[in-house]
């Protein structure tokens, strides 16, 4: 391949991924303008709860090592009604669960009027007998205790 194809190739490689990008925060501009024009809490019903644990693992970057501590992320699968339109939707957190999410129990979401597939759920409103579901933290880290020297 000559110097001028691969040019030609990085700079695609390049404008696809900044096209990308774009494109993603285009759609979150959009949906956050949705959401403050007008929206409507309604109950939804949970369909599914997925738990993915991820080890803690080190990254090198530049010639230093990361530590990326483990986590766990949890994805809830939920359907809810608008105007006798189901609508099926799903959201992922890496927030602490404190009580166990099941199939079948109900949670809180915002939607917006203009366009109900476009929604909004709020951890800290989910609660389950009363009492909240996640954490207010995204990580928990306890850290190993100090020895004196």
């Amino acid at each position: 391949m000559s110097t001028k194809v691969k040019r030609i190739i990085i700079a695609s490689v390049i404008a696809a991924v900044v096209i990308v990008i774009a494109s993603i925060a285009v759609r979150a501009c959009r949906e956050n303008r949705l959401l403050e024009e007008g929206s409507v809490d309604v109950k939804a019903v949970i369909e599914k709860v997925e738990r993915r644990h991820h080890e803690e693992r080190y990254q090198r970057i530049r010639h230093r090592v990361h530590r990326q501590p483990a986590y766990t992320s949890y994805t809830i699968y939920f359907a809810y009604t608008v105007d006798g339109v189901e609508y099926h939707d799903d959201f992922t957190t890496r927030k602490g669960m404190l009580r166990s999410l099941y199939k079948g129990d109900s949670i809180i979401i915002t939607y917006a009027i203009k366009d109900p597939a476009v929604t909004r759920v709020d951890t800290k409103r989910i609660k389950r007998r009363g009492l909240p579901v996640f954490t207010d933290l995204s990580l928990i880290h306890i850290s190993e205790p100090t020895r004196p020297y």
